[in-house]
């Protein structure tokens, strides 16, 4: 997968979105502030790398061309290009580059932000270690003023300050192998012991209990599951409704029941199962009865969310 971000002032982008949208190539394409293209191609396809990069160049040549035409202009050196692959897959590339405009070359960097999250070449855990660092600054300063604030407070700061982080777009974590999980396990149990004021080694499980904070694990799932749900009442996000397909009811008595179609496996890659098409089916039809009718039927999504949570 290629994605490119280019940065540039957009005073009426509702042209340039229409041109965009003309290149059936692309992905995906966003457009706020900023513009981000992504294209997917097989590494083993006959297309060559080289075609798939030339039709990024030429949807980057078209925003040029716009944006000379509205009295703006790109800016290279806001320009990021990321491959997305497999270290082998990486290795079949000799010397990529991505040309720009006015004689612009770029060369694959190894990680770009996105909206707050640091995606990586390999999709390793980039993210985690930045949210980690940024965490245990505020954990250390939770600590310092722990003596002089109450048990709500300490518990509020705590929340506020550091699950907030924890919790940004943690759906990409999910099923992220046992080590890399434990990494913010021992992030989330820190504040823990600093609100509770228990000692290093005292057992976390009933302390998270007392807070009503859930582990890292059951905090995934519940945001993946809360995602679905939501896209079942309301249709939106259109891109994440279109991945979920209806198991066909049969005249039973779970037949009121909603269960999700179980997609194929068709790559031996453990990548694949990170993906919300192949977990959202599993998490969703391991739920008891109770959340999948009323979402369903339901007009509230209270009291399928806290079901959820006491089902995790």
């Amino acid at each position: 997968m290629v994605c490119l971000k280019v940065l540039y002032l957009v005073l009426s982008c509702s042209s340039c979105t229409l041109l965009l949208s003309a290149l059936s190539f692309l992905t995906h394409l966003q457009i706020i502030t900023s513009m981000q293209m992504t294209l997917n191609f097989s590494y083993l396809s006959a297309a060559p790398y080289s075609h798939n990069t030339a039709l990024l160049e030429t949807a980057i040549s078209s925003v040029s061309n716009w944006t000379s035409a509205n009295f703006l202009t790109l800016n290279p050196s806001k320009t990021e290009f990321l491959i997305i692959g497999l270290p082998h897959q990486l290795s079949k590339l000799s010397f990529p580059t991505f040309r720009l405009p006015n004689n612009v070359t770029l060369s694959p960097v190894d990680s770009a932000r996105n909206l707050g999250v640091i995606l990586d070449k390999n999709l390793s855990y980039a993210h985690i270690s930045s949210v980690s660092k940024l965490c245990f600054v505020n954990i250390r300063d939770l600590r310092r003023i722990r003596n002089m604030i109450d048990h709500t407070t300490a518990s509020t700061i705590a929340t506020s300050l550091i699950h907030s982080k924890i919790d940004y777009s943690n759906s990409l974590l999910l099923n992220l192998p046992a080590t890399q999980i434990n990494r913010l396990q021992l992030v989330l149990n820190s504040p823990t012991r600093a609100v509770k004021r228990t000692l290093k080694f005292h057992h976390i499980t009933p302390i998270l209990k007392s807070l009503h904070w859930l582990s890292i694990n059951q905090r995934i799932q519940y945001k993946v599951l809360c995602l679905t749900h939501k896209s079942f009442k309301t249709g939106h996000p259109s891109y994440l409704r279109s991945l979920l397909s209806l198991t066909p009811h049969r005249s039973t008595r779970s037949s009121s029941l909603i269960t999700l179609t179980r997609p194929s496996v068709t790559s031996v890659l453990k990548m694949s199962n990170r993906s919300f098409f192949h977990s959202a089916p599993v998490l969703w039809n391991s739920l008891p009865s109770h959340p999948r009718h009323s979402a369903h039927h339901s007009t509230s999504s209270s009291p399928t969310s806290r079901s959820c949570i006491s089902d995790l």
